[in-house]
């Protein structure tokens, strides 16, 4: 399906249309949105859901109702993400997820840094891998790749390493190598983000 893209004035600007797709890529960003008021996401939601009625509006709609910049939706959304008795698709818990997490709303995210290390090995240890494989991934708190951050992943990490194999639950290997990966990743972040600020400074930038 594909609409036609207009002026202001109404006039049908020629060769230019837009898919379904794009229609869902436009209404999410707009839920992310801090500058655009409720009421008008609202109403532009409304309007796709009468052009499309697929599956993808219910995934769209998870997405959307977790980017709102908001604390109230942010705790919503982790409240359902973290639910260990949700039940909902792969697709729509993949797009919760993706939701949640937005570079622009880091201020909100910062405020379940610490949540995630408290809860992520339960989750890890109850929901099925293809779910806590997204749940991990885009919910894991590595925007900053500071010092602090990476402190965080590796005090869970040598939490986890120094059980004995009695001592270890389901899900724990599975957890150790997810943890040593962004260990590694934000390590290597960080490090390219110190020679840039090094070679700007000997570029006197």
């Amino acid at each position: 399906m594909e609409d036609k893209i207009t002026t202001p004035a109404g006039a049908e600007i020629s060769g230019l249309s837009l898919t379904t797709k794009m229609m869902h890529s436009i209404i999410e960003s707009t839920y992310s949105s801090a500058q655009i008021d409720d009421a008008s996401k609202q109403l532009a939601f409304d309007k796709l859901k009468t052009k499309d009625q697929t599956d993808m509006i219910g995934r769209t709609e998870k997405y959307c109702f977790a980017a709102k910049p908001t604390m109230e939706s942010k705790q919503q959304a982790w409240d359902m993400i973290f639910d260990p008795e949700e039940n909902m698709p792969l697709l729509h818990m993949q797009s919760l997820v993706i939701g949640f997490k937005q570079a622009t709303q880091r201020d909100l995210l910062d405020n379940f840094s610490e949540k995630f290390f408290e809860v992520i090995e339960a989750c890890v240890n109850k929901k099925a891998y293809a779910k806590t494989r997204y749940i991990y991934l885009f919910m894991q708190p590595n925007l900053k790749a500071s010092a602090d951050e990476i402190a965080r992943f590796e005090k869970l990490r040598d939490t986890l390493e120094a059980r004995s194999e009695a001592e270890k639950v389901e899900g724990n290997d599975r957890l150790i190598k997810w943890l040593k990966e962004s260990i590694q990743e934000l390590n290597e972040k960080k490090s390219a983000r110190e020679l840039s600020r090094k070679w700007e400074l000997e570029r006197g930038m």
